[in-house]
């Protein structure tokens, strides 16, 4: 998990802001393997992927809703508090 995590956060920092799809995809199947620890690191990777992408249209739209109802659905709070920071990057 320590990996996992370092390598969701590396993703995240070097796709920074470029709303790459595929790597969403990747995060998003780490996220939903419901591990407190690197679901929390998924979480700020997909933040950082999405970072001011956020628009009414489009996939980053239906990703954000996805993910939101994910935070109603799960019982860790380290996840949950990291999808509300997540949502907060992508609408920055």
């Amino acid at each position: 998990e320590p990996l996992q995590h370092g390598g969701c956060l590396a993703v995240g920092l070097s796709a920074m802001g470029t709303a790459d799809k595929q790597m969403y995809e990747v995060l998003k199947n780490i996220l939903f393997n419901d591990s407190a620890i690197g679901g929390e690191a998924a979480a700020y990777g997909i933040g950082l992927l999405l970072l001011g992408q956020s628009r009414p249209d489009g996939w980053t739209a239906e990703a954000l809703t996805e993910l939101l109802a994910y935070a109603h659905d799960t019982q860790h709070e380290k996840i949950i508090r990291a999808l509300g920071i997540a949502a907060a990057l992508a609408s920055y």
